[in-house]
């Protein structure tokens, strides 16, 4: 029934945009609160803002003009009003409506695949509101220190975990010529398994070898093929904490936990403990860690360690998502980790909580 619903909605969007196909896009908007300020156009290009177009807003009214070679998305931001709104660009007469005072409820037709893409958000609505729900209810859980109440939270995040990527993989795969989707399955691509990304590039249409969404996605099929279990680990060496180099294959010999993380990320931060305590135990049976941080600040990064007492080697290039040895293992979120044999093949990924320890207990029971 959801599945129903989730595609008339998106017949319903399509019609009501009246899409026209043209040379080139035409932006029309209509937007009160703007008062003469400058409408921006931007997208994002590594990290970084990036202005394709801007024009003077006369009494809340603008218009921009130009080409995109495939639809993509950009971002409108009206110079005075904090945050920016999501538009899906394509070559087609596009107008917007509303009011700088709820960007959220801004109105945008005219696009078809914004139409697309807008229903995929909309789909997701009561999931999301779900999240946050478990989320105020794990703070109170861990405030009163009941363990259980925790446990139970976070089997619920794990069902709501797989439902968001079950859902998004059935969204995609339904829509194998949608550049909307495209765009979706290179945002959360963090969420995919290799094998999962297997079979959505192979499902999209031929029309969408141009997308530069669809390109990055075959580069990280390629990247993760590489450092996949069962293949030898992509050596790299980069400078621990003191600058003094440190390579991967220096810890030959050992089994060894490769762990992706940063100061800033509040997951690695909670998952810490749960390292350490792997690290106490099985250290003295030839188990070692390698920690990579995403991290920008060394101060923090360095105050981070102390603070939870991780006593294993560290290693940064200080580059936040750039970092090196992250692009070499395909991590685009953390905390993340690759678990290596002696003979430096990948023989496990992504060993969080429980799951660490009992891996390591079958290793160093054998």
């Amino acid at each position: 029934m959801r599945n129903l619903l989730l595609a008339i909605l998106v017949i319903f969007l399509l019609g009501a945009c009246t899409t026209t196909t043209q040379d080139g896009y035409t932006i029309k908007g209509s937007v009160s609160g703007l008062a003469g300020n400058v409408v921006l156009l931007q997208n994002r290009q590594g990290g970084t803002w990036v202005t394709r177009d801007s024009v003077a807003a006369s009494q809340g009214n603008f218009e921009m003009t130009g080409k995109v070679i495939t639809p993509s998305m950009m971002y409108l931001r009206f110079e005075g009003t904090p945050g920016r709104v999501p538009i899906f660009v394509e070559n087609a007469a596009i107008t917007i409506t509303g009011s700088t005072d709820s960007l959220d409820r801004i109105g945008i037709s005219g696009s078809a695949s914004h139409a697309e893409y807008t229903a995929y958000v909309h789909s997701k609505d009561l999931l999301y509101q779900r999240y946050k729900e478990l989320s105020e209810q794990y703070l109170l859980a861990d405030s009163a220190g009941n363990e259980d109440g925790k446990k139970a939270i976070d089997e619920e995040f794990r069902i709501l975990e797989k439902k968001d990527k079950d859902d998004m993989i059935q969204f995609i795969l339904g829509h194998p010529a949608s550049f909307a989707a495209a765009y979706i399955a290179r945002t959360d691509s963090y969420m995919l398994e290799l094998e999962d990304l297997e079979k959505i590039t192979d499902a999209f249409s031929p029309a969408l070898d141009s997308s530069q969404y669809v390109k990055d996605l075959k580069e990280r099929v390629v990247i993760l093929k590489k450092v996949a279990i069962g293949q030898p680990a992509v050596d790299f060496t980069m400078a621990d904490s003191a600058g003094n180099p440190v390579s991967l294959s220096s810890f030959r010999g050992k089994y060894v936990l490769v762990d992706f993380w940063a100061s800033w990320c509040q997951p690695c931060r909670v998952e810490n403990p749960n390292v350490v305590t792997c690290y106490r135990d099985f250290s003295p049976l030839g188990f070692d860690i390698l920690g990579v941080s995403f991290d920008r600040n060394k101060e923090e990064w360095l105050q981070a360690i102390a603070e939870d007492t991780l006593t294993w080697t560290h290693v940064s290039d200080l580059s936040f998502w750039d970092n090196a040895a992250g692009k070499l293992y395909g991590i685009n979120s953390i905390p993340s980790n690759v678990l290596l044999d002696p003979g430096q093949v990948i023989i496990a990924k992504n060993l969080r909580g429980e799951d660490l320890r009992v891996k390591l207990e079958n290793i160093f029971s054998e």
